[in-house]
C-alpha cells in the first residue's frame, strides 16, 4: 500500500525527481526475488530507503511512505551525513542549511539544524557553534524529539 502511495503521489512530485537525480542513484530490489542484498543490507520490510556511499557503506536510512517534502529532505540528510563522514564539513553543512531553509517545516529540519551546529564546530572549533544551534533548535521545534534530546542545553 505505502509503495503504491510512493510510485503515486512522491515519486512523481518535481522536486523529489530533481532531488533524487541530483544526489540519488535509485535501484529497486523486491524483497521477495532479491533475498541475498536485502538480507546484507538488513531491509526487514518495505518500502525502505537506505543511502549507500560508493564505497557501498550505508551513511543514512528511513522506512516508510513519506510525502514530497518529507522525501526530499531525507535525501538533503543523507547527502549531508555523506559528505560528514567523508570529513567535508563545508559540504556538509550546506545539505543541512539547504535542508532547513527548504524544507524547514519537516520532521528532519531539527536534526539537520543541530548537524549544520557540529559543522561549524569541526570548522572553527568554537563551542558556541554547537550550543548555539542546539538551543536554536529547542527554541524553533518545541516537542520534537531533537529538542527532547537538546534540552539540556541552556
Amino acid at each position: 500500500m505505502a509503495c503504491r502511495e510512493l510510485e503515486r503521489a512522491t515519486f512523481p512530485e518535481e522536486a523529489v525527481a530533481t532531488e533524487v537525480n541530483e544526489w540519488v542513484v535509485p535501484v529497486k530490489l523486491n524483497v521477495l526475488k532479491d533475498r541475498e542484498l536485502t538480507k546484507r543490507h538488513r531491509v526487514p520490510w518495505t518500502p525502505a530507503f537506505l543511502f549507500v556511499d560508493a564505497e557501498g557503506v550505508e551513511q543514512h536510512r528511513f522506512m516508510g511512505y513519506l510525502p514530497p517534502d518529507e522525501f526530499s529532505a531525507q535525501i538533503h540528510l543523507a547527502a549531508g551525513k555523506d559528505a560528514f563522514a567523508k570529513g567535508d564539513y563545508g559540504a556538509a553543512r550546506r545539505r543541512y542549511q539547504d535542508l532547513v531553509d527548504r524544507y524547514g517545516r519537516t520532521d528532519a529540519a531539527p536534526e539537520a539544524l543541530y548537524w549544520t551546529g557540529v559543522c561549524d564546530f569541526k570548522l572553527t572549533k568554537d563551542e558556541s557553534k554547537i550550543y548555539d544551534r542546539c538551543r536554536e533548535v529547542v527554541q524553533r521545534y518545541p516537542g520534537h524529539i531533537w529538542a527532547k534530546k537538546l534540552g539540556f542545553i541552556k
